[in-house]
């Protein structure tokens, strides 16, 4: 049984909208997501990581940081980074929609038991950023440049926690956009 975005009684015409974009973005993409075929995702940008149990994942590191996106439509997702004796580690804390930033801050006080590691976030929302430094925590805004970040994690191998569904399944589909030719390019889709 073949099934696609129209035999789902909730989605919206914005969600098939987005879905159609893909026809001209990447043509693998638009085949399973939007026709429900089967194709193989090409290009991948992220390789460069294991998966490893949850009981794998250290209790203490020689420093942690912390990875913050804004969402609300969107989830909002918070990324763990450890390092251990050079090794990088990463576990996905949070992935939520429709979280105002009052119920962020609750949950980051949950989830980060040491406020003085530092988190870097989403630098499109500077006064969201600006209400969690008011509420004690060590947050600074990222550098939005992907490629450079890109370049940046490729230069490691990380071991990521097999609990982090969200972002396993995030780093398993980003890819680089693609030409008429199927050649990849440098921006990421």
């Amino acid at each position: 049984i073949t099934t696609t975005v129209d035999d789902n009684l909730f989605a919206t015409k914005e969600d098939k909208a987005e879905l159609d974009a893909y026809k001209d973005q990447d043509i693998s993409q638009y085949n399973i997501y939007r026709l429900g075929t089967w194709a193989q995702l090409r290009n991948i940008i992220y390789t460069n990581y294991e998966v490893i149990p949850e009981s794998e994942f250290p209790e203490s590191f020689d420093e942690v940081i912390y990875g913050l996106d804004f969402g609300y439509e969107n989830p909002s997702a918070l990324l763990k980074i450890g390092i251990k004796d050079t090794q990088i580690y990463e576990k996905e804390l949070l992935y939520e929609k429709h979280l105002t930033n009052s119920q962020l801050i609750d949950k980051l006080k949950e989830l980060i038991p040491n406020r003085n590691n530092s988190i870097y976030a989403d630098s499109a929302e500077p006064d969201r950023i600006k209400e969690i430094q008011n509420n004690g925590f060590n947050v600074w805004e990222a550098k939005k440049d992907v490629i450079d970040g890109i370049d940046c994690v490729l230069r490691y191998r990380a071991k990521i926690a097999n609990s982090s569904e969200n972002h396993l399944r995030e780093k398993r589909t980003y890819k680089r956009k693609e030409d008429k030719e199927g050649n990849s390019l440098e921006e990421p889709l």
